[in-house]
């Protein structure tokens, strides 16, 4: 699964997962998935030029397009500015989000391994564009969105790298399974563990979900918690890529399991109504008070 795969599944995970929509509407739905694409095609580029001279130092990496040469390097920032520009609260999303890629996250991989919690902001942003293309707003529902994202990340990555770590380190690459190989572990079991929090608490308490999938989900929290354990545990490469393709299951299941039990739309949009009589009751109470 790519890149720009995930970054699809999550934005527009946000956006079915609006509170305010029945339903979402061809229009709405393929303006999303045009923006994503065009913000993560831009956030790529960005990523390509900056590593162009060390992404032929590894296998993963030595056949893009700028180490073979069949693009140069103009020619892909011209793609980056073209491409870069697409609600406003949207739009600033996903500016933020090619900026932390691009200008930090990118160059931190050679300094520090820090680089994976700013890696995870910038994977926990996409849900926040589908979510706010929908609303127009963020709210405690959208943090839980971009939280499951941001604590998917540790168990996906540090799985992936864990096999290519000697690759990485040619490389000049500072990343956890590099630097700290406990912490490498410990984070990816810490935020196995608050994927069931997110999931079986938080998820419902925000009414992005109804109580069922806290229910139905539980099985797949329960897997990822066990691999979680285990690449803990054991880190070798069998644990490792058990995990990492587990993960890669885990999130478009997840984001289906959510949608299945997404809170009715009638009821969120009532209590939104009740919520705005209630200060508008208080807005008059306190202009009465004002004039007496």
């Amino acid at each position: 699964m790519s890149f720009n795969s995930i970054n699809y599944i999550n934005n527009n995970g946000g956006l079915v997962m609006s509170p305010t929509l029945a339903s979402v509407s061809p229009a709405l739905f393929g303006s999303c998935v045009a923006g994503t694409a065009l913000l993560s095609a831009s956030a790529c580029a960005c990523n390509n030029i900056i590593e162009r001279q060390f992404d032929g130092q590894m296998r993963r990496t030595q056949s893009r397009v700028l180490p073979v040469g069949r693009l140069t390097t103009k020619s892909c920032l011209s793609f980056c500015w073209d491409n870069s520009s697409c609600n406003h609260l949207t739009s600033g999303l996903g500016f933020l989000n090619i900026a932390l890629y691009a200008g930090v996250y990118t160059p931190m991989k050679r300094m520090h391994h820090s680089c994976t919690w700013v890696g995870a902001i910038v994977g926990a942003i996409p849900p926040l564009m589908g979510y706010a293309a929908a609303t127009g707003r963020l709210d405690a529902a959208a943090c839980v969105l971009g939280g499951l994202l941001f604590s998917w990340q540790f168990p996906h990555f540090n799985a992936l790298s864990w096999n290519l770590r000697e690759d990485y380190k040619n490389a000049g690459y500072k990343i956890m399974c590099v630097t700290n190989e406990g912490l490498c572990r410990r984070t990816t079991l810490r935020h196995s563990i608050i994927l069931i929090f997110l999931c079986q608490l938080a998820a419902p308490l925000t009414e992005l979900t109804t109580w069922t999938f806290s229910a139905i989900s539980a099985p797949l929290n329960l897997g990822m918690l066990i691999l979680g354990w285990k690449f803990y545990s054991k880190p070798d490469s069998k644990n490792a890529r058990l995990l990492f393709r587990y993960t890669l299951a885990y999130l478009p299941l997840l984001m289906i399991l959510m949608y299945a039990t997404k809170k009715d739309v009638d009821v969120v949009n009532k209590k939104e109504e009740q919520k705005g009589g209630i200060i508008k009751i208080n807005e008059q109470k306190n202009l009465r008070l004002a004039v007496i």
